[in-house]
């Protein structure tokens, strides 16, 4: 018990690293000479700044047309700060000596998170991919990628801004078992996954007589071959199976397949009955699915 709790607590402090290692903004030191900036071109990333010193015995003064400051002239070992928060290149310049230099600047890099709510639905209903961009402003482009069972890679699926405090909100609909990444500029969240349960249906048609179909999207496989427990409830509040029933016909019903077997089944009047399909059965783009009772 001692081991589970000191792990759990290990994973815990290993979750929080991330936030306690977010980058700090820091300062850049450039020196003035008479040979011209030192260093002439610089990068630093947004929220940096970028401090200059005189090291001349000459005064200097420091400008930046596209940043729209001009320091105080400058004179030796006198120093200026100026802090960046946007993205891009700035020409710098010595007004009083045509110096020049350059500081290239970059946008932080940003974590996101992402959660699927809830994250296992019946087939055709909907999930909700929320979550939230480090930066935490507002009107942020985030694009929300998915891929689907069976095609191997990510594609965009749908975008949308953040709103205030960097949060973000999407309704899917997965037809089937679906991954999901949010991204914004170069950054990527982790995955979320949807897992989709076929929509599973029990009929009796007549006297020991039952119908069991299963609807899943035209895209993925059908499900003709596959197979379906039929169960009975015991008094005991167990369920048993009955027989293993094979699925044979497929119909296209627009962007759903439904695919059925029909079957005769030998039960107590009035017990209540259900078909199962199971993990192995609904995989890959499926998960196990039970269906609704009926009376025999």
């Amino acid at each position: 018990m001692m081991k589970r709790i000191l792990l759990l607590a290990a994973l815990l402090g290993a979750a929080l690293i991330p936030a306690a290692a977010a980058k700090t903004a820091a300062t850049t030191n450039v020196s003035i000479t008479a040979a011209g900036f030192v260093s002439k071109n610089i990068s630093v990333a947004a929220g940096d700044t970028v401090k200059w010193t005189n090291g001349d015995t000459k005064n200097h003064q420091v400008a930046c047309a596209k940043c729209k400051f001009t320091s105080p002239v400058l004179t030796p070992t006198q120093t200026y700060s100026y802090t960046f928060t946007t993205a891009g290149k700035f020409a710098i310049t010595d007004v009083l000596s045509n110096i020049k230099g350059t500081v290239t600047v970059t946008a932080p890099k940003v974590s996101l998170t992402i959660a699927a709510t809830p994250h296992t639905i019946k087939y055709l209903a909907t999930t909700a991919v929320s979550g939230t961009v480090s930066s935490t402003n507002a009107n942020q482009k985030v694009t929300l990628l998915e891929q689907t069972c069976g095609t191997g890679k990510f594609t965009n699926a749908a975008n949308t801004q953040t709103a205030t405090g960097g949060t973000y909100s999407m309704t899917r609909t997965p037809t089937m078992n679906t991954a999901y990444q949010a991204q914004v500029g170069n950054s990527t969240s982790a995955h979320a996954a949807v897992n989709v349960v076929p929509s599973l249906h029990l009929a009796k048609i007549g006297r020991h007589k039952f119908r069991v179909s299963v609807k899943a999207a035209t895209s993925a496989n059908s499900f003709v071959g596959k197979s379906v427990l039929f169960q009975r409830h015991k008094s005991s509040g167990r369920w048993v199976t009955v027989k293993s029933v094979t699925l044979t016909r497929a119909q296209a019903l627009g962007t759903t397949t439904m695919t059925t077997g029909t079957f005769k089944a030998k039960v107590r009047r009035h017990a209540r009955v259900r078909a199962r399909l199971t993990l192995t059965q609904a995989s890959p783009c499926y998960i196990s699915a039970r269906s609704n009772n009926v009376k025999s």
